[in-house]
């Protein structure tokens, strides 16, 4: 049975942004002024010369080349072997981009050891449930209790993808493959064997249960959906439909009593990617009374507005405060 932690009173969340105020440079455009790869170049050439300025515009470019990958299958005469060539390379070439954002981020945070700053400690502390959309862990300087959404580097598994999006009707998976929704289920399915089940990565029934969890969501998200011949290819499926069923929200949010937090705290994160996520958790806080947003010097005036329009809906006290 889930128990959600009850000491917590606060709920901070944690961007890139939380990073770069701690000195380290891991925007996008350092990681690809660092990082020499063809796969960066046959992405660009993905992307038709769009420009891409920041991580957001990463990911949710991958969701504009992937439902335009799937609207030309209905375009006319069209060369559906030359489209499944495509959509395989550019997967192929995104998990790629993803290795080498693991390497980039562990070369950058091994640099130096970030220092704590005085204005983030007198938020963050044993009372402050971290909710980290960064895959490092320059939070630890502050606590330890730290849920990470999109996986960590210590866990060697991260998450990288586009938000939400209305999928089309009979959209097949490999279209769908760098969700963020089906990648969150799967990380959480990976923190389950480990924690429940009690194996490592390393394992082969770990590796067979992921293979296996990764067809259910294939078929589950088809248009065939689940059947009796479909449960019968499925190895454990009885184990794996029952974490889809059963299991599987409890893990992918944060382990929290939502209606003792009365405070959240923004630290670096833009609110363009993620929202569904975040409204889901912000919905649970029937007793919030303050928002602390984290700002910049030199932060577009628009931006800091779009932070507390947001906000405005779940609180009407909305605080701002300077990295120190």
């Amino acid at each position: 049975m889930f128990v959600a932690n009850r000491k917590h009173k606060s709920l901070a969340i944690i961007g890139n942004g939380f990073d770069l105020a701690h000195g380290y440079k891991t925007t996008f455009a350092e990681f690809v002024k660092q990082t020499s790869s063809s796969d960066l170049d046959t992405f660009r050439q993905f992307c038709n010369e769009d420009e891409i300025i920041n991580w957001y515009n990463f990911e949710d470019s991958v969701k504009l080349i992937t439902i335009n990958f799937w609207q030309n299958n209905f375009v006319g005469e069209c060369d559906y072997n030359e489209i499944s060539n495509k959509i395989e390379q550019l997967n192929n070439v995104f998990a790629n981009i993803h290795d080498l954002l693991k390497e980039f981020l562990k070369k950058e945070t091994n640099k130096f050891k970030a220092q704590k700053k005085r204005n983030v400690k007198k938020y963050i502390n044993t009372r402050t449930k971290v909710v980290n959309f960064n895959y490092t862990k320059v939070a630890e300087l502050y606590v330890k209790d730290i849920f990470y959404v999109h996986g960590s580097l210590d866990e060697d598994d991260i998450i990288l993808g586009y938000d939400y999006r209305e999928e089309p009707c009979l959209i097949s998976m490999e279209y769908m493959y760098w969700s963020k929704k089906f990648r969150r289920e799967l990380l959480a399915f990976n923190r389950y064997l480990e924690t429940k089940e009690h194996l490592n990565s390393s394992d082969p029934e770990f590796k067979l249960l992921v293979e296996n969890f990764q067809k259910y969501q294939m078929y589950a998200n088809s248009g065939r959906g689940i059947d009796e011949e479909v449960e019968e290819e499925i190895i454990e499926f009885n184990k794996i439909d029952d974490f889809i069923c059963n299991k599987c929200d409890n893990i992918i949010l944060p382990d929290i009593d939502y209606k003792k937090i009365k405070t959240v705290i923004l630290l670096g994160h833009s609110l363009e990617s993620d929202q569904e996520f975040l409204k889901e958790m912000l919905q649970k806080l029937t007793k919030l009374k303050k928002v602390i947003v984290f700002t910049y010097d030199g932060e577009d005036d628009t931006l800091l507005k779009k932070k507390i329009m947001f906000f405005k809906q779940y609180c009407k006290k909305i605080c701002i405060r300077h990295y120190d």
